[in-house]
């Protein structure tokens, strides 16, 4: 076994525990579902760039309930059949525009001013090196808005995570979600609390089986941060 060799397979073996990896979510797709929901109630966003569309985040970014401040949700996907099922559920909603491309997201992000959005949101590509481009792309227009990504277990999106601005990871719920933010956030102090509320559910032993079971701890979190301002 070569040194390099040696070196993989130590770094493979201690990442789990470095990033403090719970067991995987029994709906893990649906992980950021909760992180989306306290975001939303947290920045009140009126428009959101979605970088990868999904029955998950598209439908709840849509939904008045739980995003009652969106005015344009813009979705940008390349993989054209998933693209035409979310289109389906979703393309009756006016305050969506879906945004079919088809080349790499990352080379699309470049002809978009980023600081006409108050979130942004990847969850994009099939790959991790597709994903990584697609961040670094939107970190490198300078976005003045929150950035949320999901999967952020993942070595790759992790290092582009801490290159380039403060950020609160939520590690309670795997796959991960961090919320990467401006360098002047006032709401800094209210999403490190939600973080710590995500952290009490999950030490009390609730688990999401389901969407529904998602959003429930989302709205959990939304009322721990409301009761916390009141």
């Amino acid at each position: 076994m070569t040194p390099i060799t040696i070196v993989k397979h130590v770094f493979a073996a201690s990442w789990p525990a470095f990033v403090r990896l719970s067991p995987r979510a029994e709906c893990p797709y649906g992980s950021h579902i909760p992180i989306l929901m306290i975001s939303g109630a947290i920045f009140q966003p009126k428009r959101i760039l979605e970088l990868g569309t999904g029955f998950f985040s598209t439908s709840l970014f849509l939904d008045a309930e739980a995003f009652p401040s969106v005015e344009q949700l813009h979705s940008i996907e390349n993989d054209l059949k998933w693209f035409d099922q979310v289109r389906s559920a979703c393309e009756s909603d006016a305050k969506w525009r879906p945004d079919m491309w088809t080349g790499p997201v990352d080379e699309r992000i470049r002809s978009l001013d980023l600081a006409n959005y108050d979130l942004i949101f990847i969850d994009d590509s099939q790959d991790q090196q597709s994903r990584t481009k697609t961040i670094q792309a939107v970190f490198a227009g300078k976005p003045p808005c929150p950035v949320i990504i999901h999967d952020a277990e993942c070595w790759r999106y992790r290092r582009q995570v801490w290159a380039h601005r403060p950020y609160v990871i939520f590690t309670a719920f795997t796959p991960q979600t961090a919320v990467c933010l401006p360098s002047v956030c006032p709401q800094r102090g209210l999403v490190s609390r939600a973080k710590a509320f995500a952290d009490l559910l999950a030490g009390e032993g609730q688990r999401a089986a389901s969407p529904e079971d998602w959003k429930s701890m989302g709205r959990s979190l939304v009322a721990s941060i409301a009761s916390t301002q009141s």
